[in-house]
């Protein structure tokens, strides 16, 4: 099993590689004005990009489009535009802060993402470390909307303050709007916050319906059921027991359970966090002999096991293929656990437990390999987890094997 997970493997992993570009239809607006279709390499940036790869309709030729040689780049309704401005990159996490209360500001040459296009229009540069800062466009010219976090010291410690100078651009950008003016006050220095802002005042103080407004991604949660068959062998090593000689015969019992799946946002729907609550079991017997006594060990172990799993997926035509890694937390509700002892010199039989204080909780690890083709998933898996045995110089471990078909809402 784990030969054929390794195969399965290679071949995906051969296929992720090759299909790291990933074109989508777009268009951009040269120097000159005019709008050029066809296909841009889209990223599903969390970030504004420093360049573009651009390739036009009917040719094979592929641009780098940067700031000083575009007007505008479309793609995947994000629209972004070049702009000379000026970035204030002062450092916003807490234990980052100084007690420098002036503006620590950059003249660079960006792209912008349009959140908001209209007589009063909103962007926003993000880096790729996170640096955000958000813009409006007045007299045809981008104006950087103000704002620092910095320490100050007050009754002896330091405190932190704000430079919200924003919120005065936004009163006299927003001035003709008296219906929002209280709320602008409240207006917080981040993405949603702002776009609240210019919603409402389109919506109470404008008949224009703003264009190329780019939706917030968030994390995508997904629900579903999982059934199948688990392939199951258990092993024991370590001190001279009976169990340790015993060869325990796979065994084939069904699994099955729900998950939630947490897609993480701006991945372009690759990476998300897989979420299982599996109810699985397996039993098996072995028989040993001697010149003294006949040995029939029964085992069966019912867990409910935690799984928890990243999953990697890429599109291949009409289905997604998909790896899954992570770890397994298995709880034990039912045990049968019994050695069955027929003594050949009285004839006398007796019933114990074969494994005293078999462990409760079981952990291991987890991998696997699979296809998604609409509602419907196929996946193989190999586990391997700790086992039954809670003694440290008698040690076991279990090797799982699943096919699992699936199904999300």
């Amino acid at each position: 099993m784990r030969t054929i997970l390794s195969i399965i493997f290679s071949l995906i992993s051969f296929q992720l590689l090759i299909a790291q570009q990933d074109f989508r239809p777009g268009y951009i607006i040269n120097l000159q004005g005019d709008t050029i279709k066809g296909k841009i390499d889209y990223r599903n940036w969390n970030y504004c990009p420093d360049f573009f790869h651009f390739n036009p309709a009917n040719t094979s030729a592929i641009m780098v489009c940067k700031p000083d040689s575009v007007l505008k780049v479309s793609v995947m309704n994000e629209v972004y535009v070049p702009a000379e401005v000026e970035v204030e990159f002062s450092k916003t996490d807490i234990d980052q802060l100084d007690d420098y209360n002036g503006l620590n500001l950059e003249k660079r040459k960006i792209f912008l993402l349009t959140l908001l296009e209209g007589p009063k229009s909103l962007y926003m540069f993000k880096d790729k470390y996170g640096l955000t800062n958000f813009y409006i466009r007045n007299n045809n010219q981008y104006e950087l909307l103000v704002y620092k976090k910095y320490l100050a010291m007050s009754s002896g410690s330091d405190v932190i303050r704000e430079n919200n100078k924003f919120i005065g651009q936004l009163l006299v950008y927003l001035g003709d709007c008296s219906d929002i003016q209280s709320d602008i006050q409240r207006t917080k220095y981040d993405r949603f916050s702002l776009e609240k802002r210019f919603n409402e005042y389109y919506k109470k103080c404008s008949d224009f319906q703003p264009k190329h407004i780019t939706p917030i991604e968030s994390d995508r949660f997904v629900f579903g059921l999982l059934a199948g068959v688990s392939h199951t062998k258990i092993n024991f090593d370590g001190m001279d027991h009976f169990l340790t000689r015993m060869d325990f015969p796979a065994s084939i019992d069904i699994a099955f359970g729900g998950n939630m799946e947490v897609i993480f946002n701006r991945t372009r729907n690759r990476w998300s966090l897989n979420t299982e609550l599996i109810y699985s079991t397996y039993s098996t017997k072995a028989e040993e002999s001697t010149h003294f006594e006949d040995k029939t060990v029964n085992f069966r172990f019912d867990h409910l096991t935690l799984k928890t799993l990243f999953r990697y997926k890429r599109k291949a035509g009409p289905i997604d293929m998909f790896l899954n890694f992570g770890i397994t937390n298995g709880i034990l509700v039912y045990q049968q656990n019994e050695v069955f002892i027929h003594n050949t010199f009285n004839n006398q039989n007796s019933v114990s437990q074969a494994l005293t204080f078999p462990r409760r909780w079981e952990v291991g690890y987890e991998a696997g390999v699979g296809v998604m083709y609409g509602h419907f998933s196929l996946e193989y898996r190999y586990a391997l987890a700790n086992g039954t045995s809670s003694f440290i110089n008698f040690s076991s471990w279990t090797n799982k094997s699943f096919i699992m078909l699936g199904y999300r809402f």
